[in-house]
């Protein structure tokens, strides 16, 4: 009937581009993992914005008879009145670090007597102005500090900006923490840098700053000449940083207008993924794409060939010589992630559930979990095809995952109980990157270690794989209700149309039935039984545009599916040994030893494997004498 050859080929058709949507999750799922072995950074962006909305807003009003030696702005109507307080900023959140002492101690450190481009802090002659609507004093954040200082006689104003950091001796090999400051004064900026700060309050050093780094202070110490480099983190690691680690690097911009330095600090990260166990998964990553990229490469020059000699247009399917693959990468995949205490699931759940509740961006190689979802969800629907005995479509697997995939946050809170455990979760991991000390004004903010693997994390954002493993079961036991179905209508007609008609089976075939047809086609012998019984094959297949075995003839899609071409219409080669006479045609030698089947001019095939000597066709075969046809 004409509407099911356009059905079926519609449907062949589909599965032909799920196969190429398939290459290209595990080309870039294989991409992402080599390139998280070695480490991968992201874009550079803008994180946050911290403003300081009153301060330009009090510079510009008339100024003060006197200014207090400590005053903190605050309003209540958005700036329109400004208070200026001489204790404290009044807020919810008072901290020690704005407070009278700590401030007086910090600027005589920042500010000493051997700065030559700024006068040594004296109460006696400078302000100490606090915008109590800055947004570290809002958020409570106490790694960074931001004052300025206004010389009451000119009213020439000082940005100061201190930060907690990281730092990195690279002479030393040692990693610490520092106190970094960042000082504007006139049309230049200053750079000043304490080692173990805020832990150990003293002097600092004045640096210089080298040439830009990405999300980070390249600076050399002039009193020593220690080149350091100092960057803010935060994010989660294993072991060590550089063992397994996901974080983020960060620092601040220095805008030429110093106006816009006054009133707001911007801060760019650098977010970085590194997992050097990823190897195991490495391993496993373009076998698969290997495979079915050859498979494409030869469908293609079968159905030009077919095509130009008589306008037969076939389509491909792709997917059928991978399935078995699949199942073993699955495996393999698995016991590698087990082995790896499932690191890169785990960072895809941290930074997605981050992102979900804002506490960060979020970075991640979705590729790594993308291709490993699609791998374990064809594994396990091969498996079950098997077992049920029944053939479905890649393109409605596929789809059916891709669909989820898309909607993975509107999937997430189909489980409420796992939701509430995984947020409580996240927001201590968050948390958790504080370091504070008793007694210490400011505390530091780094990237922490994490060897937690809650379930209820991976249930809550795993969640849309979940579903699209449900729906595929869901979908592949009607197709077997609806296929038992149809089968009772015909079943006479089908066991008819199996029976041996040449020749009697050289395996038992009651033992054949219960196998899948990639286990009978990996024999040596291209047997009439297996012949007979494509009709029962079943796993991951379209639909075929013909009976595969009628008139006890193998169709062309039937010697395909069978992992077989045929090559000058006189052997007839499998697939994946393509490569190998290529090799042998060029060396001009046997590098590889490829077997054939010959096939007579009846269209029958010989009951025996032979050698295919290498002289025996030439390059040019190899592209233009490709082909399929009935066989016997």
């Amino acid at each position: 009937m004409a509407w099911r050859e356009v059905y079926v080929g519609a449907r062949r058709l589909s599965c032909c581009a799920a196969a190429c949507l398939l290459l290209y999750i595990e080309i870039s799922g294989s991409l992402a993992t080599n390139a998280s072995l070695v480490g991968v950074a992201g874009d550079s962006s803008v994180s946050a914005v911290y403003t300081s909305p009153l301060i330009a807003l009090f510079l510009k009003q008339p100024p003060v008879q006197v200014l207090p030696t400590f005053a903190y702005l605050n309003s209540t109507d958005g700036g329109r009145t400004i208070r200026v307080f001489e204790d404290n900023c009044h807020c919810d959140i008072p901290s020690t670090m704005y407070s009278h002492a700590y401030l007086t101690r910090l600027l005589s450190h920042l500010l000493g007597e051997h700065r030559s481009w700024h006068a040594p802090f004296d109460a006696a002659t400078t302000s100490v102005v606090v915008d109590c609507h800055y947004d570290g004093i809002r958020w409570n954040d106490t790694t960074a500090l931001k004052v300025y200082l206004v010389d009451k006689l000119s009213y020439v104003v000082s940005t100061i900006i201190l930060q907690t950091l990281n730092v990195r001796r690279s002479a030393k090999h040692i990693d610490t923490v520092c106190g970094f400051a960042t000082i504007h004064v006139g049309d230049s900026y200053h750079h000043l840098l304490r080692l173990e700060f805020p832990f150990n309050v003293g002097p600092f050093d004045e640096v210089k700053v080298n040439a830009p780094a990405l999300a980070a202070w390249d600076v050399t110490v002039l009193r020593t000449g220690e080149a350091l480099l100092a960057y803010g983190t935060s994010g989660v690691f294993r072991e060590t940083p550089k063992t397994q680690g996901n974080y983020f690097y960060y620092n601040w911009s220095t805008p030429v207008d110093g106006d816009a330095f006054l009133t707001y600090t911007e801060y760019l990260e650098v977010p970085f993924s590194v997992d050097c166990y990823a190897w195991g998964r490495c391993l496993l990553g373009l076998g698969v794409s290997v495979l079915l990229i050859l498979h494409m490469l030869v469908s293609s020059v079968i159905a030009f060939n077919l095509y130009k000699q008589d306008g037969t247009l076939w389509i491909p399917d792709l997917y059928p010589a991978i399935q078995w693959r699949i199942q073993l990468r699955a495996v393999l995949l698995l016991l590698a992630t087990v082995a790896n205490h499932g690191w890169h699931v785990l960072e895809y759940c941290l930074k997605h559930g981050n992102a979900r509740l804002r506490l960060d961006d979020g970075f991640v190689l979705d590729a790594m979990v993308r291709s490993d979802g699609a791998t374990y969800l064809l594994a396990i629907a091969v498996g079950l095809a098997d077992l049920l005995h029944l053939r479905v479509g890649l393109d409605v697997l596929l789809s059916i995952y891709m669909v989820c995939l898309i909607h993975r946050e509107a999937l997430v809170h189909v489980c409420a109980a796992c939701v509430s455990a995984s947020d409580a979760f996240l927001s201590r991991n968050y948390v958790a990157s504080i370091v504070s000390e008793p007694g210490a004004a400011m505390s530091l903010w780094t990237y922490h270690a994490n060897d937690e693997t809650p379930v209820a994390l991976l249930l809550t954002e795993l969640m849309w794989f979940l579903v699209a493993l449900l729906l595929v079961v869901v979908y592949m036991l009607c197709v077997k209700a609806w296929s038992t179905r149809q089968r009772r209508r015909v079943q006479a007609e089908v066991f008819a149309d199996v029976a041996p008609r040449r020749r009697p089976a050289l395996k038992d075939t009651s033992l054949l039935r219960h196998q899948s047809w990639r286990q009978r086609t990996l024999t040596e012998n291209f047997e009439q039984s297996d012949v007979q019984l494509l009709s029962l094959t079943y796993g991951i297949i379209a639909p075929f545009p013909d009976d595969p075995t009628h008139d006890g003839f193998l169709s062309p899609s039937g010697v395909w599916l069978l992992g077989h071409l045929i090559l000058c219409d006189r052997y007839l080669v499998c697939v994946r040994d393509y490569p190998w006479l290529w090799l042998n045609v060029l060396c001009r030698r046997n590098v590889g030893r490829v077997y054939c089947f010959r096939i007579h001019r009846n269209g029958h095939t010989s009951a025996n494997l032979e050698l295919l000597p290498f002289h025996a066709v030439v390059a040019r075969d190899l592209v233009t004498r490709l082909s399929l046809r009935h066989l016997h």
